[in-house]
Parts: structure tokens; C-alpha cells; sequence
């Protein structure tokens, strides 16, 4: 006898649809749990996007959008522009300056705009690949993606849009789809795609990056214990993208490889900070600050999946960071957005159930208690990440005696010209950002026993960076010059060359504003 259905309707295919959609009566309680979900996301974007409106460019950022408009408006990079990085950190941010002209908003609004709209994009790509993930059973999903979301959004505070920032952006879907390898999950092949394109992107951005892949990649395949992972799609799409990278610098860009190669080489990857002064740094020692707290919260958990894979990735970032010697606090965002990360999956995941529930109580203790020491890292890390040359005192003299002036600079730090410029609405008359081509000679006949071919080297280089501020002079005729004075006397540095000092001849002191010299060509001369 055939069972009946006791609410009266005819039973068929659409009633189980109907037992899927809430009814009217429930959709308050729907919308009440969605708004719960999504406030906090809601919430932590709405934060960035104020913060950028206080916040200042970034240097490197500034600079590079200088570049990007020099190069459309049919300046050659590494010819009638020098700069220090290969092609692909110029490339970067083109699309928002072309975004910028079609749309009237500054380059800068829609530099902030594409980062946070990539972080969202990365932060759904790699929730969907870990959603289907076995390691992923029982996490805080949300609670998670409110973690990362201020990892990714709040916490670079100045050094927010620079190309570390977005590597570590590009990266997350990988670390997801190596996570889920790792924990024996079996990710589609267009999850595979959109991962291994974006670290493809990640080593672009900076070739010094693949120690972050690459040791993400072992420890996934040391995890599952299989060397296939290395050879998995995602990875040959990433190698695949560096090589056709380094083909297009090589055809493109000749110039990089025969012309500014040598003088990196030579005057920019030789200046290093010491080895101790790089592992005393202050974002360094939350780095180890965060993952010690780590390893006390999760014991020997670190070196499993998705820890491992993290731990791994972060590392691979801290071998950059001194391979590249600077200490530049940026350089150290990507080692600890991932260490900050992997606590925020450490507090999203369960307690071990047991039938008295002490496992359970355990770890949200333990949760609450790391929170605090947590908090206190992330705090001090934002507050170095936000450290920058401060110019505003430069800006209303300025404009007092040019408004959008044309604008160049006798310094080393890049600081002191970018955003400047950009805030003053004006040009930037030089084809370097900075004179860090002199800085480096200076520094290494300073500190170091040179032989006789590398000082003549170095002095020829000194000498082509003379040259090259005194033709941009005579060309430009910038209309404010500004002296950096802080480090030694850049005008005495200046007076050695006769060819300087007769182009400097035309330019009157107008101000000096602390250690900072401005340099002012008046109108007709």
C-alpha cells in the first residue's frame, strides 16, 4: 500500500523543490543570518576604503604611475627612463591609468580600487577551491574570511597597492589549491587555471618569488607524499608564464639585460643592510613573534597541511627579504601577511570532539587567549608598515611659487619626489626617480676595499649620473628644484660639477624647510 502525503499535495518533482526554497515566514531569519555573515566583510572593506582616502600613495606606487604615463605618452623604459626594476613593475599599473583617462578619477583611486577588488577575487577563489577541501571540514568560514580580508586590506597601511602586496593578493588561490592537494582533495582543472596563473603573476611581479612557490610546492608534495604535485597543471602554467616573461624582457627589452643589468649590478644589489641588522628589524621579529605563537597554539599541526603549506610559502618570502638585502619594510609584508593568515586559520578551526566536550573547551580558550598577543603583533607590524618620508611641509611653499610646477630632486631617497609631485599636480622632470645611482657609488668606496677597475667603474658611474641630472636640467627646466640635505650636503655634492653649477646658475633659494632646500626658477629666465 502506497504511502500518502499528508500535507494533501500531490507528490512529485516539484515538492522537493519546494522543501529546498524557505518559505515566506522564514526569510527574515534568512536574511538575518546573511547580513550576520556578511557585516563583518562588509565592514572590513568599508574600513580599507576609508583608509585609503587618508592614507598616502605609496612611493614605489607613485613612481611607477610617473612611468606607466612617461611610457604612453612614448618614453622608452630603460632608454629615455631608468629604473631599476625589470618591465613587468612598470607594466603593473598601466591598466589603471588607462581606466584612469577613460574615467576621469585619478590613477591612484583606481590603483586602491583594483587591489581591493583583487583581494575579494582571490579571497572567493581560493574559499571555493578549500570549500571542497577535506582539510576545510568544520572551519569558521567566515570568521576566516574576515581575518583574511584585514590581513589583505588593512594591514599594508602604507605599503598598501606595492608589488608585494599584490604578489601575496596573486598567490592565495595557489596556497588553497596546494592545501587541498596536500589534504588528498582533487581540485578542478579550472581552479588549477586560475591558480597557476596567478602565481605565474607572483613571479612576474618579482622573480625573487619562487622561493615562496617553490617551497610551497615541496611542502605540498612532502605533505601528500607524492612528487607528481610538483609536476601538477598549476605549475606548469606558472613556469610557463616566467619563461615567456624572461623571453619578452630579452626581444622588448634588450636595454635591461646589456645596459642597466651592469649598473645594478654594480652600484644597487651590492648595497645591502647587514645580516644582523636585517633579523633585528622590527617586522622581522613579528614575523617570528607570529609564527612562535603558532607553533605554541598548534604544537606539531604547524608542520602539517594548510600550516605547512603556509609556514613553507612565508619562509620562501623571508629568504627574498634577505636575499634582497634592503630591510625595506614592504619586502617583509608578504612573509607576514601569510604568518597572519595561518593564525587566523588556527583560530577558525574546531576542537577535537569528545563526549565531555574538554578538547572543545580547550581550544576556544586557547583562541581567546592567543588572541591578544595576536592582536598586539598584527598592531606593531601595521604600525612599521606605515612608516614613510613625511614631505607635507614641502607642499604650500611649493605652490606658493609654482602651481603643477615641473619638478625634480638632488637626492637619493625616492621619497622625497614621489608622491610629491603627483600631489602637487605637477611633472616630473627627470628620467631617474632618484640619484641612487651616485648613493650606491658613494656607499661602496665608503665601506668597502675596492680594486682599482671596480673604483674607475664606480666613477664612471658617478659621473654618467652627473650628466644625466645636468642634461635633464638644461632639457626640463624643471621649475622648483628641492635639495635633500639630510644625509650629507647634496648642493656641495652638486657644486664639484661645473656643468651642474652652470645649470643650477638660472635657480634662487626660495625656502628651507628643515633639511629640505627648494630651488625656485623664476618665471622668464
Amino acid at each position: 500500500m502506497s504511502r500518502r502525503v499528508r500535507t494533501g499535495r500531490p507528490a512529485g518533482r516539484n515538492m522537493g523543490l519546494a522543501g529546498q526554497i524557505p518559505s515566506a515566514r522564514r526569510f527574515p531569519n534568512f536574511a538575518a543570518v546573511a547580513a550576520w555573515h556578511y557585516a563583518p566583510l562588509v565592514f572590513i572593506f568599508a574600513a580599507a576604503v576609508a583608509l585609503r582616502t587618508v592614507s598616502g600613495t605609496n612611493v614605489d606606487v607613485s613612481w611607477l604611475l610617473t612611468i606607466g604615463e612617461k611610457m604612453l605618452g612614448g618614453e622608452r623604459l630603460y632608454v629615455d627612463l631608468i629604473e631599476v626594476n625589470p618591465p613587468a613593475s612598470a607594466f603593473l599599473y598601466l591598466p589603471a591609468i588607462l581606466i584612469a583617462r577613460a574615467t576621469g578619477l585619478s590613477p591612484e583611486s583606481v590603483v586602491d580600487a583594483l587591489v581591493l577588488f583583487a583581494a575579494a577575487g582571490s579571497m572567493w577563489v581560493a574559499a571555493r577551491i578549500m570549500a571542497r577541501a577535506p582539510l576545510a571540514k568544520g572551519i569558521d568560514r567566515w570568521s576566516l574570511a574576515a581575518w583574511v580580508a584585514t590581513v589583505l586590506t588593512i594591514l599594508p597601511m602604507h605599503t598598501f597597492g606595492e608589488r608585494e602586496h599584490i604578489a601575496t593578493i596573486t598567490l592565495l588561490p595557489l596556497l588553497a589549491l596546494l592545501a587541498a592537494r596536500a589534504g588528498n582533495g582533487a581540485p578542478s582543472f579550472t581552479s588549477a587555471l586560475v591558480a597557476g596563473i596567478g602565481a605565474g603573476i607572483t613571479v612576474v611581479i618579482k622573480p625573487h618569488f619562487i622561493l615562496a612557490v617553490g617551497f610551497a610546492i615541496v611542502a605540498a608534495a612532502c605533505a601528500r607524499k607524492s612528487w607528481r604535485t610538483i609536476f601538477a597543471v598549476e605549475n606548469w602554467i606558472m613556469a610557463g608564464m616566467a619563461a615567456a616573461y624572461v623571453l619578452f624582457v630579452v626581444v622588448v627589452f634588450p636595454e635591461f639585460v646589456t645596459d642597466m643589468m651592469p649598473i645594478l649590478q654594480a652600484v644597487y644589489m651590492p648595497v645591502r643592510m647587514e645580516l644582523l641588522m636585517l633579523a633585528i628589524n622590527p617586522l622581522f621579529l613579528c614575523w617570528v613573534a607570529a609564527w612562535g605563537l603558532l607553533a605554541f597554539w598548534k604544537r606539531g599541526a604547524v608542520l602539517k597541511p594548510p600550516f605547512s603549506i603556509l609556514l613553507a610559502a612565508s619562509t620562501g618570502f623571508a629568504a627574498a627579504y634577505f636575499i634582497q638585502g634592503k630591510g625595506w619594510a614592504y619586502h617583509c609584508f608578504p612573509m607576514l601577511a601569510l604568518a597572519f593568515i595561518a593564525l587566523a586559520i588556527a583560530g577558525a578551526m574546531p576542537g577535537r570532539p569528545t563526549r565531555d566536550g574538554l578538547d572543545e573547551r580547550k581550544t576556544n580558550l586557547m583562541r581567546r587567549l592567543a588572541v591578544v598577543p595576536a592582536a598586539v603583533i598584527a598592531v606593531i607590524s601595521g604600525v612599521w608598515l606605515n612608516v614613510a618620508v613625511n614631505t607635507d611641509a614641502l607642499m604650500e611653499p611649493i605652490r606658493q611659487l609654482k602651481a603643477r610646477p615641473s619638478l625634480l630632486i638632488i637626492s637619493a631617497d625616492i621619497a622625497v619626489g614621489h608622491p610629491l609631485v603627483r600631489r602637487l599636480g605637477g611633472k616630473w622632470a627627470s628620467r631617474v626617480s632618484a640619484l641612487w645611482i651616485s648613493a650606491g657609488v658613494i656607499r661602496r668606496m665608503a665601506q668597502e676595499k675596492l680594486d682599482p677597475d671596480t673604483e674607475r667603474l664606480l666613477q664612471r658611474y658617478a659621473e654618467l649620473d652627473r650628466e644625466m641630472l645636468a642634461e635633464d636640467i638644461c632639457r626640463n627646466r624643471p621649475d622648483i628644484i628641492v635639495v635633500d640635505n639630510r644625509l650629507s650636503d647634496a648642493r656641495a655634492w652638486a657644486r664639484r660639477d661645473p656643468v651642474l653649477v652652470e645649470r643650477l646658475k638660472d635657480y634662487r633659494e626660495a625656502a628651507v624647510i628643515g633639511a629640505f632646500v627648494i630651488l625656485w626658477r623664476p618665471d622668464g629666465r
